[in-house]
């Protein structure tokens, strides 16, 4: 794989809940090849995840294993991405990309866990002189949160504040580590509104062939009755100041592009940096038992 630069992969991220699923699929109709050990479908996503089940069990393996597990909204220890833990994962995920994808001249990998783990996986793609495209799903974080607590499948146990502040690390992390880096970043609203335009402009993005959107596959993957929350309608709200960086944070966000003002991230992020130095009395990571 080393020796043939041609291969690119777009790399699907963002806050579970946020429509990367949906974005998987479409890639799917479009014909690029995200595995064949794709996770089935589940109550909470009736059409798949289109997701490589290996590569997310062992997602979910390694970031239980630094104690930030899923749906634990901690921040990365210091030092992760250098650990021998890190080392093996980065081992087993090589393994598997190329046993997996070395044919593929163009494939791609879904999973939401990936916006926290790219200082490993930007590296590692470098190292095999693959061409990472990223495509990053924002969803808005209310309705983010009534869809992990009130869906079918849900965790029914998480805090408001909790499921907040694991869509902020998602995406503040999702944006950090990959600029530069090819990117477009999508709000879940924009494909819903108009998913022509939007898969059109999408497949430009990833330079993958525009298919003959009169087949319907591709629209027919995006359906607008799968969406059952809307934030207008939610009745929670977050606590300050996980409100206000929230709202910022989303409105930080185009519909649909690369161009977005890093500084107000950047200032979000400190704040959250700060509140993870005292969260054991914030209470903010405790989980009931």
């Amino acid at each position: 794989m080393k020796n043939q630069p041609q291969h690119k992969v777009v790399l699907i991220i963002g806050m579970a809940r946020s429509g990367t699923s949906m974005m998987g699929g479409v890639f799917s109709k479009l014909g690029v090849y995200l595995g064949e050990s794709l996770a089935e479908p589940s109550p909470m996503n009736k059409k798949g995840f289109f997701e490589d089940q290996e590569i997310v069990n062992l997602n979910d393996q390694f970031l239980l294993n630094l104690g930030v597990g899923w749906p634990k909204p901690l921040p990365l220890p210091i030092g992760w991405a250098s650990s021998q833990s890190a080392t093996a994962y980065e081992e087993k995920i090589l393994k598997i990309i190329v046993e997996k994808f070395s044919n593929k001249p163009v494939f791609a990998i879904k999973d939401p866990t990936i916006s926290r783990l790219l200082p490993i996986w930007v590296p590692l793609l470098s190292k095999l002189n693959i061409e990472p495209i990223f495509i990053q799903m924002v969803r808005n974080h209310y309705e983010v949160y009534a869809s992990m607590t009130y869906g079918e499948g849900g965790g029914k146990r998480i805090k408001p504040e909790q499921a907040c502040l694991l869509w902020l690390r998602h995406n503040i992390e999702g944006e950090r580590y990959t600029r530069w880096k090819k990117r477009v970043f999508v709000k879940y609203d924009a494909v819903l509104t108009n998913p022509p335009e939007m898969i059109k402009k999408i497949a430009e993005f990833c330079e993958i062939p525009i298919p003959d959107l009169s087949n319907d596959e591709p629209l027919n993957f995006i359906d607008i009755s799968m969406k059952h929350y809307n934030f207008t309608s939610i009745p929670v709200t977050f606590t300050s100041p996980f409100s206000n960086w929230s709202d910022r944070i989303y409105k930080s966000f185009p519909d649909f592009g690369n161009l977005l003002d890093t500084s107000v991230l950047e200032e979000v992020n400190n704040e959250i940096e700060k509140m993870d130095q005292f969260n054991f009395l914030s209470g903010i990571y405790e989980f009931p038992k």
